[in-house]
């Protein structure tokens, strides 16, 4: 089992860090989530914490559903949200739709997402960002200065192979020339990111979970922080 994290070498960095992009590296504007569940009759009351926290598990259910007829992701994604919320169904399609219909939400650098990155470069650690998206990793990761310490992305939308798959962890290691095996990986999603890491043979796969929502997990296998990953 692995050991657990911890500053000052207890468990020596990987060869590579392979990280998941969305609500890892960079988090979705929370005003921005809440005051689109405000705009809902009855949502007044709704804590804040608890509409970001389901916002992001939504993401990734929406991902593992069959659409209705004529049903949109971001409809998909409306239900699930509705549903974490025990709110009804339209409701949630109208806050997603006016959440992820205007402007790039994911505005919000991860507070160590910097300082990890710069960390692990200057390591020699090759980093890559792998993620499930319509190809804007790139321009995210510029808005935000990280791309800079980024040596390979790669992205569902290019490579036609969504996470969980194994596939496409693989692709990632055969880009950056090592073995799953000698890596990390860290993301936000239980089935996309840590159990899609686990079963793709990664060293370390490993849950970014900053709110707590997944106690249960084994402390080996989550974090609270990135800055845990130094």
């Amino acid at each position: 089992m692995p050991r657990p994290l911890g500053v000052g070498g207890k468990n020596p960095h990987p060869a590579w860090l392979c990280l998941d992009l969305g609500n890892t590296l960079v988090h979705a504007d929370a005003d921005i989530l809440v005051a689109s569940w405000l705009q809902q009759p009855g949502c007044a009351d709704l804590d804040r914490q608890r509409i970001v926290v389901s916002f992001r598990a939504a993401c990734e259910a929406h991902h593992h559903v069959h659409l209705r007829k004529d049903e949109s992701r971001v409809d998909a994604l409306g239900r699930y949200w509705a549903f974490l919320l025990d709110c009804n169904e339209r409701s949630g399609v109208l806050a997603a739709h006016a959440t992820l219909d205007g402007p790039d939400i994911y505005t919000q650098r991860d507070p160590h997402a910097l300082e990890v990155l710069r960390t692990f470069h200057q390591e020699g650690t090759k980093i890559c960002v792998l993620t499930n998206n319509e190809g804007e990793a790139l321009r995210e990761l510029q808005e935000h200065s990280l791309d800079g310490f980024v040596d390979h992305i790669v992205e569902s939308s290019a490579v036609g192979i969504e996470k969980p798959a194994q596939a496409i962890f693989q692709r990632a290691a055969q880009m950056v020339g090592l073995p799953t095996k000698s890596g990390w990986f860290v993301g936000d999603g239980v089935i996309n990111d840590l159990l899609g890491a686990a079963l793709a043979g990664f060293g370390r796969p490993l849950l970014f979970d900053p709110f707590g929502a997944a106690p249960s997990l084994p402390h080996e296998y989550r974090i609270q922080s990135l800055r845990e990953l130094l």
